[in-house]
Order: structure tokens, then sequence, then C-alpha cells
């Protein structure tokens, strides 16, 4: 059944997009050019053309370092649109195995290229150029670097049903940075750091849990129907917080504050949550896997900006609503 649904999947995108291919890399095996089958990565990239999907056969585990399909210090640079699709990075069907990019810069070329159900310990955005339209749906992502170059432009960029922990670096360098868009995602041990200038409403963060992350310099965002737990809000300027929930946060985890504004906040208040408390203790594997549901009795049920549930549930795009071999998979266990 799975694997039907990945090859009705592939053949809506191929549908979708016209006359284009789709490319198989898996550094496990043997290539065979004439069916586009290739092992090696880099060779993959050179055979595509704008619009092609890149299908990445799982080659190692969340946690193993080998089987790279491109190394950190070799990073695979896109300029030209594709479509990656990864086996996702939970166990499913009693495999562990993942597709797991080293690091991946994205320059001139690449705007409206999308990746689903991949590991990337980087992304980076490196142009002289304005880039656009990008999705990451179902990724674990280490690492995201705005630097860029220049007076480019970064913007329309949506990160849904993600799993990002590490650092989120919008150090702009003369860039300007607009929609860039986390919605239903869990953030666990982020780093927000905004060192830019001239951002207007650069951010926005929507029907997410929020966790244990520092907001190092954070300005000119759009916070909403969120659940942040254990997080210290004190670097967060000109920011609009709206119905959002607290628990356990720093000073209280009171906001609006400063001149932050907002409405309808909850602030300090248990979620109720069943598996709120096991973020620290747990691999990451297991906190994607739980049904991050609210209980019946919890005051975010209903309570978000659209009348939705306040966090990964809740919202346009709610977690348990998936497609093959995203990050949040499983049978959805919600009542409806």
């Amino acid at each position: 059944m799975r694997t039907l649904n990945t090859i009705a999947f592939l053949i809506i995108i191929i549908t979708s997009i016209g006359f284009s291919k789709t490319i198989t890399v898996n550094n496990l095996s043997e290539e065979n050019l004439e069916l586009f089958q290739f092992k090696d990565l880099a060779k993959a990239y050179k055979n595509s053309q704008s619009k092609d999907t890149i299908l990445f056969i799982g080659s190692s585990e969340l946690n193993e370092i080998k089987n790279l399909y491109c190394e950190p210090s070799e990073p695979l640079y896109i300029s030209k649109e594709l479509i990656f699709v990864g086996p996702g990075f939970l166990p499913q069907n009693n495999s562990k195995q993942v597709a797991r990019l080293g690091a991946v810069l994205l320059g001139s070329g690449s705007s409206g290229s999308q990746f689903l159900g991949l590991v990337i310990d980087k992304i980076s955005f490196i142009t002289t150029q304005n880039i656009f339209d990008y999705k990451f749906d179902g990724c674990y992502i280490k690492e995201i670097d705005f630097t860029g170059i220049g007076k480019s432009k970064i913007g329309d960029m949506l990160f849904l049903r993600c799993f990002v922990s590490g650092k989120i670096n919008f150090a702009k360098l003369g860039m300007q940075i607009t929609g860039v868009v986390f919605r239903n995602s869990i953030l666990h041990n982020v780093s927000f750091e905004n060192s830019g200038k001239n951002a207007k409403q650069v951010y926005l963060l929507n029907n997410n849990i929020i966790s244990g992350t520092p907001f190092v310099k954070f300005e000119n965002a759009i916070i909403a129907n969120n659940l942040f737990y254990k997080v210290d809000f004190k670097g967060a300027t000109t920011s609009t917080f709206n119905n959002n929930i607290t628990f356990n946060c720093k000073d209280g985890g009171l906001i609006p504050y400063g001149n932050n504004e907002g409405k309808n906040n909850l602030c300090d208040l248990n979620p109720q949550i069943e598996k709120l408390e096991e973020f620290n203790s747990n691999s990451i594997a297991e906190i994607c896997s739980y049904n991050w549901s609210m209980k019946e009795n919890s005051p975010g049920i209903k309570a978000g900006t659209d009348f939705t549930d306040i966090g990964i549930t809740g919202g346009i795009f709610p977690a348990y609503e998936f497609y093959t071999n995203k990050i949040f998979s499983g049978e959805p266990k919600l009542k409806k």
C-alpha cells in the first residue's frame, strides 16, 4: 500500500509539471543510466533539468554519519527548480532508513524548488539575485542560514510539518527577507538570530510547538496559535503575539511585553498535552511519533485566531493530515 501511495504521489507531481522526468538516486545500488537511476547525487543532479523530480532511496539511519548523499564539506549547489522527494526520517514498516544530505546551497535559478521527507543537516541561501517560492514539507532540518550575499531578496518560503532542531540565522548582510513561514512544525532547541536591518514582516510562526527556544534577536514577526514550552522571549522585539499558549517559560511567559503587541494569549497555562514534558528525554523519532493533539479539557481547543486548535493540529495544515512519507507518520489518533 505504501508503494502504491508513493507511486501515485509521484504521478501527481509529474503530471502537474508537464514534460519532466523522475530521477532515482540510491547510493547503495548500481547505476542504470537508461532508467535515470544513479548512485551519485552529483551525477543525478547534473543529468536533471528544471522541474524534474529527484527521488531518494533511504540508505542510512537518522543518527548515522555514513552514507550521506552529500558531505557537509561538499554541499549540493542547486541552481535550477527541482523537486526532491525522500523517504522521511521516521521508522515506517519496520524501516529506519532515511535519505540524508549534509548540506544544501540554494542559489540563483533555484526558485520554486521543493524538499519533501528529507534529512538535511544545513540549508543555506547563497545568491546575488532574488530567489523566491520554496517549500520544505516533512523534513528534519538541523540548521537554516539566510545570510546570503549583497542586496538580494529572499522570500515566500514555507516550512511545513517539519522538525527543526538547531540554529536559524537571519544575519542578512544587506539582504531583504520576507515571507518566511513556519507552520505546523516542531521547533526544538532552535536559536532564532536576526541581526539584519530593514526587516518588514519577515516571519510568520503559525501553529507550531516551540520548545526550549531562545529568541536571541527576533524582529518584526507575526506569531500566532503556537504552543511555547520552556522558551525565553527576551530577544523578540516589534513583533505581534496573538492567541498563543506559554507554559513553563522564562519570566512566566508573559507575552506580549516591551515594544511587542498582541492579544488573547494564554500565559503560563498548562496546555493539557500528554507528552509535552518528554521533549528533552526522548529521541527525535519518538518525539515526532507522539500524538500532539490537545486533550478535551485543554484551553487551546478552538482557541486559535481561526477558531481551530492552538498547536500543530490546528490551522489550515494540521499535522495529522499527511501524505506518504511525511514526518508525522502513522494513522491519526484524533477525535474529530
